[in-house]
């Protein structure tokens, strides 16, 4: 036995182990790069094979593989008419994902914008009821009220910690009182 015919035998009986090592090679910086060279210089035999290999397929391979393809534009197809939907129905729609997201009816919402005197609860500007969004307790998952998309997120950059809100107010007030801030020099 040579020992091309060795290292063959080798690679059949650990081949799970072969795999591993060659999925952790290519997907390592130097395994991406190796193969993006490769694939670049070798083009035009890369384009061969893959038709060789097309040819031989059996018409019942083939016609999964269309079949897949079908599947993938009807796919896309669906997504465009779901997008058009929410566009012409954006109530029925945020009911829907409302519905979906936190097991409460419109209703539920449309009263506690109500019962908000239809302003954002965070900062009590305006807003119609479009225009806000869930505000609720990410460890509880209890709702708190509708806001801003932009008030919310400040929320989150806060990490809905009262005591980082209180020294956020108290350096604002500081820097008020002071009457300065910085600029970028022009």
């Amino acid at each position: 036995m040579t020992a091309r015919e060795r290292s063959y035998a080798w690679r059949l009986r650990n081949l799970d182990s072969v795999r591993a090592a060659q999925k952790k090679y290519n997907n390592s910086d130097e395994g991406r790069r190796k193969n993006k060279e490769y694939r670049e210089k070798n083009r035009e035999e890369i384009k061969r094979k893959n038709r060789l290999a097309w040819s031989r397929r059996g018409d019942a391979e083939k016609e999964k593989h269309r079949l897949r393809s079908a599947e993938r534009a009807k796919s896309v197809a669906g997504k465009e008419k779901k997008k058009a939907w929410l566009k012409a129905q954006p109530l029925r729609a945020r009911g829907y994902i409302l519905k979906c997201k936190y097991k409460r009816d419109l209703a539920f919402f449309q009263n506690l914008y109500l019962q908000q005197g239809r302003r954002c609860g965070l900062c009590r500007k305006s807003a119609t009821f479009l225009e806000l969004v869930v505000d609720h307790d990410h460890k509880t998952t209890a709702i708190r009220g509708l806001i801003h998309h932009c008030c919310n997120v400040g929320l989150g950059g806060f990490k809905d910690n009262p005591l980082i809100v209180a020294h956020a107010l108290r350096y604002l007030q500081a820097a008020a009182r002071k009457g300065e801030s910085w600029h970028a020099s022009t």
